[in-house]
């Protein structure tokens, strides 16, 4: 699953999102990368992440709490049942553009 918002955030609610996400993703199985980055440079989010089919729900439940941040998200998804994720843990990154890592698609 993959997407992306460009969006106004300051520094300190980039913190605050990277503790949080960190927190409930991991909770919920979530593998993969999410940047993060304030509007000095070109704020906003960009994620590619694994998801269990079975926490889908949750994890897009998660991310709609999150729309006066981000906005109406709209999602790129593949479904692809593997034995072995295409990410070995879920990491979540502070960067100075989040423009620089967007990607539309994942494959």
């Amino acid at each position: 699953m993959a997407f992306y918002s460009l969006a106004p955030l300051t520094k300190q609610r980039v913190m605050q999102l990277k503790h949080s996400m960190e927190k409930n993703l991991n909770a919920l199985g979530v593998l993969g990368r999410i940047y993060l980055a304030p509007d000095e440079g070109i704020g906003g989010i960009n994620c590619q992440m694994s998801v269990p089919l079975a926490r889908m729900d949750q994890v897009k439940n998660y991310f709609k709490s999150l729309e006066s941040d981000f906005g109406k998200i709209e999602y790129t998804q593949g479904m692809e049942d593997t034995a072995r994720p295409s990410f070995e843990k879920l990491r979540i990154l502070t960067k100075k553009n989040v423009k620089l890592y967007c990607h539309q698609t994942i494959y």
